[in-house]
């Protein structure tokens, strides 16, 4: 061990006597490492450092003097240890004879703590000995504890098993010199030695001590009872049914040792949740379980191991969730992405919706629905139904269209009936896309010969297609002053190529207008269509390429005002193709530039009372001059009634296409006054046009002599990705449609797509019904609602039962004289009343029609769990409202004997959770997985089928039942009936005629759907209703329900023939709505009270209601925590079916 040192300087001096302070040398030392540099030499910074100053007090002289001193000097107690090492550095400070130091060196010495620089001994002892030799603990454990050696550097232990057997493990270097090995097999010898070794740089270890074995336990000590632990971590958690608190069970013998190996279970005094990944007990005794519920209290855990029940249990308190408040509009948010897609039909943008409360928290377990507001017809929302919100808050949808433009969609909580305030924008986009305002691309090319010029759209930016092909249509292909580029002077030539980007048929004229005074002459003009490429040239483009000669020069040559129109007329209808050219050949005779033109493309109309309207405009020149230059005729301004005088009175559109809707307005003369009768057409390609003899006009009140008529298309338009609409007017017209025709009993109902003629409409020898095979039925009378667009024929006798009928119109007209057309007809048909046949029943709705009460799983995702209709028929005493057990083929195993079916009872229907019409049929027996959503999940059909089966118990009595129910279709739109369209507007709606459509195929076909029903007939017998989710918002769909109820029950009624048919409704009553509470049902919701007609609405006859909210089950006894599906409880769903049941029974009871 150094301690201290010696070190020597040479003084170099000359001969002169020193003079002064004395010189001194610095001497520093840095403990295991090097001086920084500059090195810090302050002693008081110094840690593992020491600083010794020597004065040099010698003489003059050459001579070599040395100097000791010890480490301890330097610092007090100071060691260095082998390994370790020592920086020094010497400073010279010269006194006054500013001599200087060379030869410096330094060496040291062995002092009285010897050992050198470096540690080289092992450990004592050495060989290792055993403090305590291995000894077994348990069955499964050996400890054993090494006599504790020493050394100046520090010492660790290692432990080696030497026999092999299974499950010995190496303890590795460590400092205790104890060590416990685990995991080892019962009844099993194993043998250790121990060796030691001191922390030095170079290790130095011991020999190993002597072998010693032991023996584990042959067999593991009982579980003790008593001394066996319970614990929960944490005790306390919420009561959400996802966090959860651990259950530590650990196994011990009577003296406290583990007892591994051992089954465990666990079981609780409530309804939590017990899950486990091992119930085995591990070498510690330990088995870990987690627990969660629903409810809110203390639940008490027990627990057995190896059939021994532990005294202690373990207590965790579920409590209260503080949840988040109601939804808030303004927080909450609808984002979609990608915000553009193609208008292809296919792709989709998602649509996220995230509620949150007015703190910005996520509402979970929400009810949300997505509609679109605005854009294109065709959008397709998926999925249809109602999604619930997840725990943060969020529920995404798909939207996509086939159909070009911007599509805005709202989003609505269903639960709180709250309309978030931000939509979400999705673009369709489609390249090359011609849709109504959007008009045809830009020019790929305009060349010419001339420096200048410039083409513009063909169609004018502020034009809509409703002017295309018509005399109304202003357009401007070409406009350009020109300069002389063809080498001869007073000339012009100009070549416009223009791709329409499809082909085109033109059967109009082509002309071509001055743009200034004071020019001589419009030589000539070639205009040609092709669908070949003429290229970009800029000289004269070669006829080679065009498949026909250019179209002659003018035939007329008008004079209006100052300036020449010259007017080239095409051959009607022959010109096709997708390029368009233009060659303009100009002159003037006085030999200067000629100036630009217009070109432009028109249609001639028919004119009947020009003069009579020219009169109001003095000076005004012939029928097809344009005396206000806006490039519409004189003629065409009186059929559209704009001002010939006036050039910014020339759009005849007064309200532009709303592709929404389909709607869009323009203005006439008023018609009484033009006699033409005026016609939508439409076109998918600009070559093929077709009248929308659908289209509905509607005409306001007269200005003067002009009125505003707003247009209605079919909504089965809007699904076009291209559409083109044009006006025409005509002296006749073809006739209005007749849109809707049903009849029952002496009625039929005619809907016509227009307001019709008082007159011809209400005189009953206008019309002839007949039935298929022959004979016909009087009409007695004829009367025509206040719209003007609905007919009721009352019959001289009664039509006959599942029949076809056609009633055949002549000599009716719509309100302006347009006749229908002699000979138009409509059909249908009429419904079987087979008193002996199979009952047949309907039941419709929306997604809690569909089905999503659980048969197997319950609570926690548990097979059997309450919940589930399983838990049900297991308990069934402590469910009194049913015999459940009575629903298993072996009521005695009600825990694994099947679900009975009844073949008396039969379901069909078109799987419609999805939302979608025309999903593929399911039919079958009656059976509780028949058919929710998916095959392990009901509707109120199955509890339905039960109590009408047993109503109606005789051989021959077997029921139908006809499922038309839809996943998020409302009754405001969805399921609108024909009378509400009547009275307050819409568009009857396509799940309404999809209920008789589905009927109808099932009904038709009875003995091919049911081959064992061959050859029966059939009586409908009742209707039930459970729908209204999807109504509670917005609040102006909640309002209307009072008066689309009645309507709908009417018309259903109607439909089927049976003024008087049984109709049982289940109100909405899911969602957890609130307590029940007796009439008024004064905290009811809008939907709710319309249901049980508390909303100032008469309940119709034979009608009966039963308020749902009895049935709410909460979600901690519940499968799911989907509020608005009842959360999938088994229970729920069969008492809505048994109260539809229980109703139509009373309302079928003599």
């Amino acid at each position: 061990m150094l301690d201290k040192f010696h070190i020597s300087a040479k003084r170099l001096t000359t001969t002169a006597a020193p003079t002064g302070s004395p010189d001194t040398l610095t001497i520093s030392l840095q403990q295991n490492g090097t001086f920084a540099n500059p090195p810090v030499l302050s002693a008081s910074a110094l840690s593992a450092t020491g600083t010794k100053t020597i004065t040099l007090t010698t003489p003059t002289s050459t001579a070599f003097y040395g100097f000791e001193f010890a480490l301890s000097d330097m610092l007090s107690d100071y060691t260095l240890s082998p390994g370790e090492k020592a920086t020094f550095r010497i400073a010279n400070n010269a006194g006054g004879n500013r001599l200087y130091l060379d030869n410096i060196a330094i060496s040291g010495t062995i002092g009285s703590g010897g050992g050198g620089g470096s540690d080289t001994t092992a450990p004592t002892p050495n060989p290792m000995t055993w403090a305590s030799v291995p000894a077994a603990v348990n069955s499964t454990s050996i400890t054993m504890t090494a006599t504790t050696a020493s050394d100046p550097s520090g010492v660790e232990y290692s432990f080696t098993e030497t026999s092999g057997n299974p499950g010995a493990t190496n303890s590795g270097w460590q400092d205790s010199p104890t060590y416990t090995d685990t995991g080892l097999q019962a009844n099993t010898q194993y043998t250790y030695t121990v060796t030691a070794r001191d922390k030095a740089a170079t290790p130095n270890a011991t020999a190993a001590s002597g072998s010693a074995s032991a023996t584990t336990n042959a067999y593991a000590s009982p579980v003790s009872a008593g001394v066996s632990t319970v614990a929960a971590s944490p005790a306390a958690v919420p009561a959400d049914n996802t966090t959860t608190s651990n259950i530590t069970v650990t196994l011990k013998d009577a003296g406290g040792a583990a007892v591994s190996g051992k089954t465990v279970s666990l079981v609780g005094n409530g309804s939590a949740t017990i899950q486990t990944a091992n119930s085995t007990s591990n070498a510690s005794g330990v088995v870990t379980f987690t627990v969660k519920s629903g409810a809110v209290g203390t639940q008490t855990f027990t627990a057995t191991g190896d059939s021994v029940a532990i005294t202690q249990t373990a207590a965790v308190d579920f409590q209260t969730v503080a949840g988040p408040g109601p939804v808030n509009a303004g927080t909450s948010t609808v984002v979609a992405s990608p915000t553009s897609v193609p208008a292809d039909g296919t792709t989709s943008s998602t649509i996220t919706i995230t509620l949150r409360d007015a703190s910005g928290n996520p509402v979970p377990n929400e009810g949300v629905s997505l509609a679109k507001t605005s854009g294109p017809g065709s959008v397709t929302i998926t999925p249809v139904d109602i999604q619930s919100t997840n725990a943060s808050g969020q529920a995404t949808f798909a939207v996509r269209s086939g159909m070009a433009g911007t599509g805005v969609f709202t989003a609505t909580s269903i639960t709180d009936g709250i309309v978030i305030t931000q939509t979400a924008s999705v673009a369709f986009t489609q390249a090359g896309a011609i849709y109504l305002v959007a008009l045809l691309p830009d020019p790929v090319s305009a060349t010419s010969s001339s420096s200048t010029g410039t083409i513009a759209n063909f169609y004018n930016g502020s034009e809509t297609l409703a002017n295309v092909g018509t005399t109304a249509n202003r357009g401007s292909m070409f406009a350009a002053v020109g300069t002389d580029s063809d080498g001869v002077s007073g000339t012009f030539a100009h070549t416009v190529v223009y791709d329409m980007g499809q082909t085109i048929s033109f059967d109009g004229f082509v002309h071509a207008q001055r743009k200034a005074d004071g020019f001589d002459d419009v030589s000539s003009i070639d205009f040609w269509v092709t669908n070949n490429n003429p290229g970009n040239a800029s000289t004269a483009i070669p006829l080679a390429i065009f498949s026909t000669q250019p179209v002659p020069d003018a035939s007329v040559n008008l004079t209006r005002n100052s300036a020449v129109l010259n007017e080239y007329l095409l051959p009607g209808g022959t010109l096709s193709g997708r390029y368009v050219v233009m060659r303009l050949n100009s002159a003037r005779t006085s030999g200067a530039n000629p100036g630009g033109y217009t070109l432009l493309l028109g249609q001639t109309a028919s004119v009947s009372d020009f003069d009579t309207w020219a009169s109001a405009y003095p000076g005004l020149g012939a029928s097809g001059n344009d005396d206000d230059g806006d490039g519409i005729s004189n003629d065409a301004e009186r059929i559209f009634g704009l001002n010939p005088q006036n050039p910014s009175s020339a759009n005849p559109i007064a309200i532009p296409f709303d592709p929404d809707s389909g709607t869009f307005s323009y203005t006439r003369r008023t018609q009484s006054l033009t006699g033409l009768t005026y016609k939508a057409w439409y076109s998918t390609d600009l070559v093929d046009w077709y009248w929308e003899s659908g289209a509905i006009h509607t005409p306001r009140a007269p200005v003067g002599d002009v009125e505003i008529v707003d247009v209605t298309l079919a909504p089965e338009l809007l699904n076009e990705s291209k559409l083109f609409i044009q006006m025409s007017a005509e002296n006749f017209g073809v006739a209005p449609v007749m849109s809707q025709i049903w009849g029952s009993g002496s009625s039929i109902t005619m809907v016509f797509s227009e307001a019709m003629d008082p007159a011809s409409t209400t005189n009953p020898q206008n019309y002839t019904v007949s039935q298929s095979g022959g004979g016909t039925i009087a009409v007695s009378s004829a009367t025509l609602s206040a719209d003007g667009k609905t007919v009721t024929l009352t019959l001289a006798a009664p039509l006959g039962i599942d029949g076809d009928f056609t009633v055949t119109t002549n000599r009716i007209a719509n309100a302006v004289g347009q006749p229908l057309g002699n000979g138009t007809s409509g059909q249908f048909q009429t419904w079987d009343d087979n008193p002996n046949g199979i009952k047949v029943f309907i039941l419709a709705g929306q997604s809690n029609m569909v089905g999503y009460g659980m048969s197997e799983t319950g609570n926690g995702g548990v097979a059997g769990a309450i919940g589930s209709l399983r838990h049900l028929a297991v308990n069934n005493g402590s469910y009194p409202e049913y015999d459940y057990a009575a629903l298993l083929a072996d009521p005695g195993q009600p825990a694994t004997s099947a679900w009975k079916t009844r073949s008396d009872v039969k379901v069909w229907w078109r799987n419609g959770h999805s939302g979608n019409l025309g999903e593929p049929v399911s039919k079958g027996d009656l059976g509780p997985p028949f058919k929710g959503a998916n095959s392990g999940w009901f509707g109120p059909e199955y509890a339905f089928g039960q109590v009408l089966g047993d109503y109606y118990p005789g051989e021959n009595e077997q029921v139908l039942i006809i499922k038309a129910a839809w996943g998020g279709h409302n009754l405001v739109s969805n399921f609108r009936p024909p009378s509400a369209v009547a009275k307050r507007g819409g568009v009857v709606g396509a799940s309404y005629y999809e209920i008789f459509n589905n009927a109808r195929e099932v009904l038709s076909n009875l003995g091919t759907e049911f081959p064992e029903w061959a050859g029966r007939g059939y009586q409908i017998v009742g209707f039930g209703w459970h729908q209204g989710t999807s109504d509670r918002a917005p609040a102006s769909a909640a309002d209307e329900y009072k008066d689309n109820l009645p309507d709908f029950i009417s018309d259903v009624r109607a439909e089927f023939g049976k003024p008087n048919l049984p109709f049982a409704i289940a109100t909405t009553g899911m969602n957890n709505a609130g307590p029940a509470e007796a009439p008024p049902y004064t905290g009811y919701h809008a939907v709710e009270k319309a249901q049980l007609w508390v909303a100032g609405v008469a309940k119709p006859a034979n009608v009966l209601s039963s308020d749902t909210r009895p049935f709410w089950r909460d979600s901690s006894i519940s499968p799911s925590t989907t509020s608005f599906h009842w959360n999938h409880n088994a229970e729920s769903y069969f008492l809505v079916g048994k109260a539809l049941g229980d109703d139509m029974v009373d309302l079928l009871a003599p």
